[in-house]
């Protein structure tokens, strides 16, 4: 796991894609979950993402498809719970700064404790048990092309809350909270000051130690001390925030130019398209002080039919944007192919 980064919204919201389903209750934070000396968070409210109308759409799209319908049936029969419906929310923090660090804890509904160990013991054989209180921690060998082969950690903690760790000792951290024996996050904590619980996507990390910001490859990071974000949608409204705050003034100041160049590129490459223009416009980019502010909504349905007249125009469509970069093999001439190629992550996915 690492620290968060500039690609973690990015993320995070193709992330939704994948488990929109509809649902009638919200999962938000819960801060008496979190160690209190937490300095990142990032948290998604699943069960908010699919009340939303644009997901729902997506959604529904996504099961026209025979191998997104297979991939989750392979899910259930594996796990025995589905992450297109169980999934309520999840969890990503830790209390410092360092790649491939931090805890992931996934909030689901009704967990088949006996088919997740069956499934776990047939995949980690050599998987090293240990108990911590009333809980089992597991410790067991992983690869990945990012990380090459590391150790993992995970703890069934209840029959509705999974955590996974770069070690055992932060799984115990959480335990320590949710057993009342350490202190966890409150209203109070700095880590929460302006931090939208309620958002369907919310992030913030505090006190950037300088030293971090000297080896990390995250451009946000790297600059500031404090960065602030969120992502929600509220009668079909979507909105996003930012809140940089920079080092000094003059980055700040520097940010600014880079954000505003970056927004200028884009109106150039719309072209002549008015709702495309519109939605670009109703982005705000300010300055105060060593604070870089971003914000930005539009209406759900009327991005919609922007991304789908864009995707149309020339240079912004599949075939376009198929880097070598993000090639593998020999590029198809079908949209279908493209479409295939774009959903790799998603038939890849596992637990």
């Amino acid at each position: 796991m690492r620290s968060p980064s500039c690609r973690t919204a990015p993320l995070a919201l193709i992330l939704v894609l994948f488990f929109a389903h509809s649902a009638t209750e919200a999962a938000p934070l819960d801060p008496a979950a979190i160690p209190g000396d937490t300095k990142w968070l990032l948290h998604f409210d699943m069960e908010k993402a699919r009340n939303w109308e644009l997901m729902q759409k997506w959604q529904s799209e996504m099961q026209d498809k025979a191998w997104y319908r297979d991939k989750v049936e392979e899910m259930v029969e594996k796990y025995g719970w589905n992450p297109a419906e169980d999934l309520m929310g999840l969890s990503m923090y830790d209390s410092e700064y360092a790649r491939h660090n931090g805890v992931l804890a996934l909030h689901v509904r009704n967990i088949d404790t006996e088919k997740i160990a069956s499934q776990f013991k047939k995949e980690h054989p050599d998987a090293k048990t240990e108990k911590y209180r009333n809980y089992f921690i597991s410790t067991w060998n992983d690869s990945s092309p990012y990380r090459g082969e590391h150790a993992v950690s995970g703890c069934l903690a209840s029959d509705s809350l999974m955590l996974i760790a770069n070690d055992v000792e932060k799984i115990q951290k959480t335990l320590d909270v949710l057993d009342g024996e350490s202190t966890a996050l409150s209203d109070s904590s700095a880590l929460l000051d302006t931090f939208n619980q309620e958002a369907i996507l919310a992030c913030r990390a505090i006190d950037v130690p300088k030293g971090y910001q000297e080896q990390t490859r995250c451009p946000v990071l790297a600059r500031c001390r404090t960065a602030t974000m969120f992502f929600n949608v509220n009668d079909n409204l979507m909105q996003l925030k930012y809140d940089l705050e920079a080092n000094n003034e003059e980055l700040a100041s520097k940010m600014k130019g880079a954000v505003s160049g970056m927004h200028a590129m884009m109106g150039m490459q719309v072209g002549k398209n008015p709702q495309a223009k519109q939605m670009l416009e109703a982005a705000t980019i300010e300055r105060d002080g060593n604070h870089l502010l971003i914000a930005w909504q539009a209406d759900s349905e009327k991005f919609a039919e922007v991304m789908k007249s864009m995707k149309k125009m020339k240079g912004w469509s599949g075939k376009k944007w198929s880097s070598k970069k993000w090639k593998r093999g020999k590029e198809g001439s079908a949209d279908e192919k493209a479409d295939e190629k774009n959903d790799d992550w998603i038939k890849n996915f596992k637990l």
